[in-house]
C-alpha cells in the first residue's frame, strides 16, 4: 500500500468516526445508584458512519465546561463500557462525584485504528446535596412576661453543617422531655422564623400556652434538599403568667368580674402561687383540700378589696406539717362567687 492510499484510507477512517451528539442525563424516572452519582445515557454511533459499532469510548468530566483545549485535563471515567451497534441506547453511570458540585460531561469515540471522534456535546449537571444543616446546640427557652408564652433563642447553623443559610425550622413542644422517638407525637410550632446565615442569633415567642405549665422544646433544621439536621439540645421553661398585683382604685383598672386562675407553677414543689380577682371588696374563702374531699389548710379567711390578688401555699397543712405528694383542690368562695382548681405537689 502505497502512501496515497494509506492517506485516502486514514481519511475515511477519520471521516466517518461520528461524534455524539445525543448524550444526556436521564429524568427523575432513572434510578440512581447513590446520591453522589449521575446517569448518562446516549445513542451509539457506528464504526464507518451510522453503520458498525466503534471501538471504545473514552467518557470525560470536569468541574469546568470541556473543551477541545481542555479535554485532557478532564477526568477519564472508570470502567467504561464497550461500544454497542450503532443506534442502540448506552447508558453509564459515573460515581463517587462530590455531593452539591457542577460536574460537565462529554465523550470521544474511537475506532479499531484508534481514530477518534470529535467531541460530543457537552452536559452538566449539580449532584445532590447530602450534608445536612448542622445541629443547634445552644436552644434556651425563658418564661415570657405575657400569659401563656415562652421566648426562644438560638444560633443559627447553616445549608451544609454551620456553613451557609437553611431553608426551614421544625419547632416543636411538649409537656414531656422530647426525644427522636416522640418527635412526632409533640406539638408542632407553626410559625418559625426563616433560617438567618450560620452563625446569627435567631428569637422567638411562642404564644397560646397554658399559663404556669413547663414546656419541652426542641428544633430540628431543614435544607433545601431536605436533608434534616439531628436533633437540637431539649430546652424547657414555665409558660408566662401574668397576675398584677398592683391595686388601683381606679375603677379603668379594676377587674370586671370574679376569676379564679390556675395556680403557678403547676405541678410544683415546695411552693406554688394561686391568683383571683374581685371586681369589688368581698369577703373571700380560700380553702386547699386533698382529693378526699378532707380540708388541709386555710389560706384566705377575710375581707379583702377589689382587685387582683396572689395568695401563697407553701405545701404544708393547718399544723404546719408538710403534705405528701398528690393532687389537690383549691377553691374560692364569695358572696357571689365559688370556683375550683385542681394542682399537683410533686416531691
Amino acid at each position: 500500500m502505497n502512501i496515497l492510499h494509506t492517506y485516502i484510507l486514514r481519511y475515511r477512517l477519520l471521516f466517518y468516526i461520528t461524534a455524539v451528539s445525543t448524550l444526556i442525563i436521564p429524568g427523575e424516572t432513572f434510578s440512581q445508584t447513590a446520591l453522589s452519582s449521575i446517569p448518562l445515557t446516549w445513542t451509539a454511533t457506528g464504526d464507518d458512519g451510522s453503520s458498525g459499532s466503534a471501538t471504545a469510548y473514552d467518557i470525560r468530566y470536569s468541574t469546568s465546561i470541556i473543551t477541545d483545549a481542555n479535554w485532557d485535563a478532564a477526568t477519564r471515567a472508570s470502567n467504561e463500557p464497550i461500544p454497542q451497534s450503532a443506534g442502540s441506547t448506552e447508558i453509564f453511570i459515573i460515581d463517587s462525584l462530590e455531593p452539591n458540585t457542577t460536574y460537565y460531561f462529554a465523550i470521544k469515540t474511537s475506532d479499531e485504528a484508534f481514530n477518534w471522534s470529535a467531541l460530543s456535546n457537552v452536559i452538566s449537571k449539580t449532584t445532590l446535596d447530602t450534608t445536612p444543616p448542622g445541629r443547634i446546640t445552644d436552644l434556651l427557652a425563658s418564661t415570657d412576661t405575657a400569659n401563656g408564652a415562652i421566648v426562644l433563642g438560638w444560633t443559627a447553623p447553616g445549608d451544609d453543617n454551620m456553613v451557609g443559610t437553611a431553608a426551614l425550622y421544625e419547632i416543636r413542644y411538649s409537656l414531656n422531655t422530647i426525644t427522636d422517638l416522640n418527635w412526632l407525637g409533640t406539638s408542632l410550632f407553626t410559625a418559625p422564623p426563616l433560617p438567618l446565615a450560620a452563625g446569627e442569633q435567631q428569637s422567638i415567642k411562642i404564644t397560646g400556652l397554658t399559663a404556669g405549665l413547663r414546656y419541652y422544646i426542641a428544633i430540628k433544621t431543614f435544607d433545601s434538599n431536605g436533608n434534616q439536621s439531628a436533633l437540637s439540645n431539649v430546652s424547657s421553661a414555665e409558660a408566662g403568667i401574668n397576675i398584677s398585683t398592683d391595686l388601683d382604685d381606679s375603677n379603668n383598672n379594676l377587674p370586671k368580674e370574679f376569676s379564679l386562675a390556675q395556680n403557678y407553677p403547676n405541678p410544683f414543689n415546695p411552693t406554688t402561687t394561686i391568683g383571683f380577682s374581685l371586681p369589688k371588696t368581698s369577703y373571700v374563702k380560700l380553702n386547699i383540700y386533698n382529693i378526699e374531699g378532707k380540708k388541709v389548710k386555710s389560706l384566705v379567711d377575710n375581707s379583702l378589696p377589689a382587685g387582683q390578688h396572689l395568695i401563697t401555699w407553701d405545701g404544708t397543712n393547718s399544723d404546719g406539717s408538710k403534705t405528701a405528694t398528690g393532687i389537690y383542690i383549691y377553691r374560692i368562695v364569695t358572696d357571689t362567687y365559688t370556683a375550683a382548681n385542681k394542682m399537683v405537689l410533686l416531691k
